[in-house]
């Protein structure tokens, strides 16, 4: 039974044959739509909100019923002129049933078995042995960046705090940007891709083009404001990456590895549980020589 306030409209529509000359009960289900065999029901929509207007129901309905066609249509039609190679297509989708059984269940196990921790020592020894590998796609900054509205005015104290990397003195500068700017970043001790840097900045400034360098100060505007650019790092594109750049891809290698290695050991004990138990066997032997 569909529970729903476009039901009733829907159903009365349906079962009075007003939606399509040839639309009604058929074998006790009301049918909203039908390509050879194969039919649309309102059991099948059950779950499907088409809103409470009735109007507005029976016309999202309707265009249901017509994609639901469409697919239909193409399906049937595809089946016919494959037949020949229904088998392969039969073999394909039972390797796919197999395969997603498999990755599900094994996703199960470790979620539920494995310990998923990787420590810092792990990454740390990993981006030693493979150094190497590890280079810049594109650059990347350590930085910090204000907008002013314009016409600000700003004391020259300020800009050397801003300028300034040590700690200490964030709260003074963070307190005056709080107040005056219209939005701030000064997290400059982790790294940012130079892409996403842009993404910052205004659209007529050039980043790719500027001359870049560590403890370098720019200072722009548009339209909309003025711009206080400090950068702290960087990091130039094909050079060795930083480790703390690299940490999130690391864990994420040493991840799949570790659940491999314990998949692997698990497949391993259930095989062996299986030949054992008589529910597994290979019938095939080599000869001796």
């Amino acid at each position: 039974m569909i529970r729903y306030a476009w039901t009733f409209p829907i159903l009365l529509c349906v079962g009075l044959m007003g939606c399509s000359g040839s639309s009604g009960p058929i074998e006790g289900d009301y049918v909203v739509a039908r390509v050879g065999d194969a039919k649309l029901t309102l059991e099948d929509l059950e779950g499907i909100n088409f809103g409470g207007n009735p109007q507005d129901s029976l016309s999202l309905l309707q265009a249901y019923a017509s994609k639901w066609m469409q697919e239909q249509v193409l399906y049937q039609k595809a089946q016919q002129e494959l037949a020949g190679s229904s088998s392969v297509f039969d073999k394909q989708l039972e390797a796919y049933r197999k395969s997603l059984f498999v990755y599900s269940y094994e996703q199960q196990v470790v979620g539920e078995s494995m310990d998923t921790s990787i420590s810092i020592e792990q990454v740390q020894e990993y981006y030693r042995q493979n150094e190497k590998h590890f280079l810049l796609k594109s650059d990347i900054l350590k930085f910090r960046l204000a907008v002013f509205p314009l016409k600000t005015k700003v004391p020259a104290k300020i800009k050397a705090l801003f300028v300034d990397g040590t700690s200490r003195k964030l709260p003074s500068l963070e307190s005056f940007l709080g107040v005056k700017a219209k939005s701030f970043i000064l997290n400059d001790t982790t790294w940012m891709a130079i892409s996403d840097v842009d993404k910052l900045l205004p659209e007529g400034y050039d980043i790719y083009g500027e001359r870049l360098k560590r403890n370098g100060f720019y200072e722009f505007q548009d339209s909309t404001g003025m711009y206080w650019f400090w950068i702290r790092d960087l990091k130039i594109k094909k050079t060795i990456s930083p480790l703390e750049f690299e940490i999130p891809r690391i864990r994420a290698i040493l991840l799949h590895q570790k659940k491999q290695a314990f998949l692997n050991e698990q497949t391993k004990k259930w095989v062996q549980e299986a030949l054992t138990s008589k529910t597994a066997e290979i019938y095939v032997q080599i000869p001796e020589p």
